[in-house]
């Protein structure tokens, strides 16, 4: 018999996703849950820290196709 989706056993834990899902939920916190408060936040950091945006690389544009600007 199968197993009923209240005893299969819980997903293993990732500490990469456990982060992850730990900076987004302070992030939308930070912002009231506002997803336009949330963009506003991102314009922010990415007009503070330039250096750290950057552009899709040649390998992850779409075959025969550029990046879209």
């Amino acid at each position: 018999m199968s197993e009923s989706p209240q005893e299969a056993a819980p997903p293993p834990l990732d500490p990469v996703v456990d982060r992850t899902r730990a900076a987004r939920e302070s992030l939308a916190r930070r912002c009231d849950y506002d997803v336009d408060k949330m963009f506003e936040l991102f314009r922010r950091m990415q007009a503070e820290h330039p250096q750290r945006v950057g552009r899709p690389s040649a390998a992850a544009r779409p075959a025969g196709g550029r990046a879209e600007e």
